[in-house]
């Protein structure tokens, strides 16, 4: 019963750590609860239960593998050249215009910029729902803002 429990606080943490927590569907829930009953079943020794519990858990995982669109079935048509590195992609970005996509002043550290790019790309990321335009401009108005930054330290100086 003890490898059981360290199993399934394995498995949250792992959900937890990768983000996939927050993802998780209602029968998701229920296939991760199947699978945890299964293995109990295989423990002991309720092979004929704990195969069939194994058997649809598995089942769900690869139902729900394949019904998301993945980049390879977006690609059915012509090969896409790849994307741009972020430094490259808007080189005509000026410093005025990244200070207004980070939202922060002609004022802000190197931490305060990090800190806005952080705090825009949780919102942003094509993971979290966002665009990966927006987060590619994002990455070049931080590069920007870092590059050219007038002062080496955030320290005041005098």
């Amino acid at each position: 019963m003890p490898l059981l429990f360290i199993l399934a606080a394995g498995c949250l943490f792992w959900l937890w750590y990768s983000g996939r927590l927050a993802r998780m569907q209602p029968g998701d829930w229920f296939a991760l609860t199947v699978a945890m009953l299964g293995t109990r079943f295989l423990t002991t020794g309720q092979l004929p239960a704990a195969g069939a519990m194994l058997v649809g858990a598995i089942g769900w995982a690869v139902y729900r593998s394949a019904s998301k669109p993945t980049a390879k079935a977006e690609q059915q048509g012509a090969p896409k050249a790849p994307p741009e590195p972020p430094h490259l992609a808007e080189p005509g970005m000026t410093i005025a215009e990244a200070r207004m996509l980070l939202g922060i002043d002609e004022r802000a550290t190197s931490d305060m910029i990090r800190a806005a790019y952080r705090r825009r790309m949780t919102r942003a990321h094509p993971d979290a729902g966002g665009s990966a335009e927006l987060a590619i401009r994002l990455g070049t108005a931080r590069n920007i803002l870092l590059e050219n930054r007038t002062e080496k330290t955030d320290w005041p100086i005098g």
